[in-house]
């Protein structure tokens, strides 16, 4: 009886993992760069001073910091020589199906490229771009900001994979 409860609390996890939504939100007026998967896990980067940046995950109720910058000192390892392994180009073809897989909630770009001429062109350029989820305003005050939410599923990216590796050999 508890193995059965337990394979099934499983199974509700992994489903769950499938079929939540994941999003990675870029907001640079809140300084919020993250990737979630709401319910399970939400990794935030953080900036620090200078070049560093931290990495604070959640996952489920348990929180924790990495520092992917902090040096690790490690034993010289006697230096082999490997043969190189011929490079296998990937195709583009994996990279665009993944891209149409993934879906834009709301993009609203505020951008001066500090050239007033090239301001005044882009105008006409952003308001044809707009529609309901883009957002583009070209100013004149040099304030450059991005606000952006993109999400899609696990099981969607799963999907594009296994059909790249069907059909694309």
């Amino acid at each position: 009886m508890i193995t059965i409860t337990i394979i099934s609390v499983v199974l509700l996890i992994l489903f769950g993992v499938l079929f939540v939504p994941i999003r990675i939100v870029v907001n640079t007026n809140k300084k919020q760069y993250y990737i979630s998967l709401p319910g399970y896990l939400r990794a935030d980067l953080l900036f620090g001073k200078g070049q560093s940046f931290r990495i604070k995950m959640r996952i489920f109720f348990v929180s924790f910091l990495i520092e992917p910058l902090k040096r690790v000192t490690k034993k010289a390892e006697p230096h082999i020589m490997k043969k190189d392994k011929p490079r296998v180009k990937k195709p583009l073809s994996l990279f665009i199906n993944i891209l149409k897989s993934i879906q834009i909630k709301y993009f609203k770009a505020n951008i001066d490229t500090g050239d007033f001429p090239l301001n005044a062109q882009l105008i006409p350029v952003a308001q044809m771009i707009q529609n309901n989820n883009v957002y583009l305003n070209i100013n004149f005050e040099n304030v450059n900001n991005i606000d952006l939410m993109i999400q899609t599923r696990g099981i969607k990216l799963i999907s594009v994979y296994i059909k790249h590796q069907l059909f694309n050999k």
